[in-house]
């Protein structure tokens, strides 16, 4: 069994220490809610750029059926946040979509991806 400390100094180290744990875990919880979130992924956050996708002319048929932001002329994609990425697909979520299901593409259909600026 857990046999608790006798004197006065060695409760007053752990009861120091555990307060320095709770700061520390508050301070990254903090950061990891509101700091992590704002920094552009370019200086290693988590801000997710918006972008556009050039697609070809199937992409864009592609992206009407996914319900996706589809210029006038239908050759590009956005703006969109790409979420996940392999060698065969890209997930993507529009930007005006903050919450909601991601949809997959295929690389095979997208011809190239430009920056969106935002402003910030």
């Amino acid at each position: 069994m857990f046999d608790p400390p006798r004197d006065h100094a060695t409760w007053e180290t752990l009861r120091v220490r555990l307060f320095e744990l709770v700061i520390v875990f508050s301070v990254a919880v903090t950061y990891a809610s509101f700091g992590y979130p704002e920094i552009s992924g370019v200086f290693g956050g988590g801000r997710r750029d918006p972008v556009m996708l050039f697609v070809a002319p199937r992409g864009s048929e592609i992206a009407k059926a996914l319900k996706l932001p589809v210029d006038a002329d239908g050759k590009a994609i956005g703006p969109i946040e790409i979420l996940a990425e392999s060698q065969t697909m890209l997930a993507v979520l529009p930007v005006q979509q903050r919450s909601g299901q991601a949809v997959q593409i295929a690389r095979g259909v997208v011809e190239g991806i430009g920056a969106v600026s935002d402003g910030r």
